[in-house]
This record gives C-alpha cells, structure tokens and sequence, in this order.
C-alpha cells in the first residue's frame, strides 16, 4: 500500500510545523489496467540444527532443533473501480488492497534456575560457589552460620511451606554443579499470529481536484511471559503467561487542489483507534499479588546462584483502549 515513504529528522519544511520528527508517506494507487502480486514465505525447523545449548530432545534422547515454523503470505489486487453496467472508473476512481498474513510458532529458550529437592528443605549443605567452595547460609536472627548449614524445618516460613511444592525440580545439570541454568522451559513454543490488510480509494473529482481514502486495519495475538522464564506449566499458579491481542485501525481522508502548476493546496484527517486486551492466563490463585487480584505476585532473587522469578508484576484486568 505504501509507495514511498520518507524520514525526516532535521531542517523540516514549514508545513511540518515545529516537531522533532516526522515520517511522510505516499500511498499507491490503483491504474486503468487490473494487476496484482502475491507472496509466501516459510520457515521450519526442519532446516534447522540443535544448536550450541538445546533444550529440546528427541524421543531417543538426542537433541532436536527448537520448534520454528513461520508462514507469511498475502498480496496486493489494484485497477479501476468498475461496476458492471453502472460505472466505469478508468481514467477517474481507483482501489487498491492488500493483505498480509503471518504466524510463528517459536521455541521458548530460555533457561532456567530452580532450587535441588535437598534445597527446598532447608538443606544447603551442598550449595557451593563456581569453585566448590560452600556458600555459607547465616541465620538471620543471630548473625551467626546455621549448623551444617541446614536450615530447621521450624524455621522455614508456612508461606515458603506452601510455594516450595510449586517450584519443579531440577531436570538438567548445566553449570556449579547443576545448581545454575537448571531448568528447561516447561513452555516449549510461543505463538505470534498477525492479520493485516488495507484498502485505499483514489478519486479524481476534476483534473486538477482529486479525494482519497485509506483504511489500515492491523490485529495480532501472542503469548507473553510476564514473570521471565517459563520453567513452570500454564497450570502452576507460579505461571506468568499472559495472551493478548492488539488490535489497531487508522483511517486516512485527504483532498487535493493544484492551484497553479507551482502551487498545490492539501487537507486531510486522520483518525485512529487502538485496543489492547492483555489478560493473565490462570483467573484463581491462593496468594494474589494484589487484593481480589487473579494472579501469583512477583518474586524475584539476587545473589549466588539465584533461581529464576516467578509471577507477575503487572495485574492486568481488561483491555485497554485509546483512540
């Protein structure tokens, strides 16, 4: 639809105004004669190899290439606007569409770190630094190291109690002995899907009088993690998954008068509307982050082979919309 486009940055015409920035564009427009294209482009993993770090393995335990598939497809259709036995629009009215399609399916590749099963019963007697070197657990209240570096069951909050058995353990062993980037997604793909097309009208009123219309209507749905890595499932109540979509229409009048061969006079309108609509995959979770809230509440770690977080930082409850 877009027949040319131009970025400016500096030393703006005056009919910009005063602005930072601005982006021009020209729309195509149809002709006499009816023509169009089409276009298909694929991408599967098939042609694709385990790479250096995989995370995902075959049935016989080898490593397999991460799910990739990409299909884009669509096209343009132009020409005269011509209703049989009512109008002919060579040389006068003109229409253009286009169309574009595209989906994704791509792995999920980031790792993850959980703590080991001996971990999560106070039991860090095994928790040690890239050099072997045991990392000393001290006991909050006494400032002084817990014997043998466990920590008493009596001393492990009824919260923590009741969050541990969410937490997965570990299923690889990648670095300090298998204490960090333990954890392969339990989130195998994420799904993006786009659909968008426009349709542009161009009217010759007279020879030197012209109308045009352009509608743009863009709309995708995706998956987001709003927590980091996926290492739980959709059904853990520590999941962050978070689908949505986004969709957006932008309406574009413009008249046009050449005064003189040297002077041309413009004036148009644009119209947008935009509307998002996030929402967090569970709808029910014992400890929300926020009162009546649907989701499991942010968590985070720092220091030596912290895990990965979990949660969600931001509560979202309905779409959001501007226009």
């Amino acid at each position: 639809m877009v027949d040319e486009f131009r970025v400016l940055r500096s030393t703006f015409s005056a009919k910009y105004g005063l602005v930072q920035g601005a982006v021009s564009y020209n729309m195509r427009s149809g002709t006499n004669q009816l023509n169009g294209d089409g276009f298909y482009i694929n991408r599967n993993s098939i042609f694709d190899s385990a790479g250096f770090f995989p995370t995902a393995f075959g049935s016989n335990g080898k490593p397999a290439a991460p799910p990739d598939q990409k299909n884009n497809y669509g096209g343009t259709l132009a020409g005269p606007v011509m209703l049989p036995k009512l109008y002919d629009g060579r040389n006068r009215t003109f229409f253009l569409v286009s169309l574009d399609l595209y989906s994704k399916d791509q792995a999920s590749t980031a790792i993850g770190t959980v703590p080991t099963p001996a971990m999560k019963t106070g039991d860090f007697s095994h928790f040690v630094n890239s050099a072997g070197k045991l990392i000393t657990i001290y006991d909050p209240t006494t400032g002084k190291p817990f014997l043998g570096n466990i920590i008493p069951q009596d001393r492990i909050d009824p919260l923590t109690k009741a969050i541990l058995p969410l937490i997965p353990d570990p299923n690889s062993t990648e670095t300090v002995f298998g204490q960090v980037s333990n954890m392969t997604p339990a989130i195998q793909s994420e799904p993006f899907t786009t659909h968008a097309w426009g349709v542009t009208l161009n009217h010759a009123l007279t020879s030197s009088q012209n109308i045009s219309f352009t509608w743009w209507h863009n709309f995708f749905s995706t998956v987001i993690f709003g927590g980091g890595v996926p290492i739980v499932p959709a059904s853990n109540e520590l999941s962050s998954i978070q689908p949505g979509t986004d969709l957006s229409n932008v309406w574009l009048f413009n008249y046009e008068k050449t005064m003189t061969p040297k002077l041309v006079m413009t004036a148009g309108l644009a119209v947008e509307q935009k509307t998002q609509g996030y929402d967090n995959n569970l709808k029910s979770v014992h400890f929300p982050g926020v009162s009546n809230g649907t989701t499991f509440p942010e968590i985070t770690f720092d220091g030596q082979n912290a895990p990965s977080g979990y949660g969600l930082q931001k509560q979202f409850v309905g779409p959001l919309c501007s226009r």
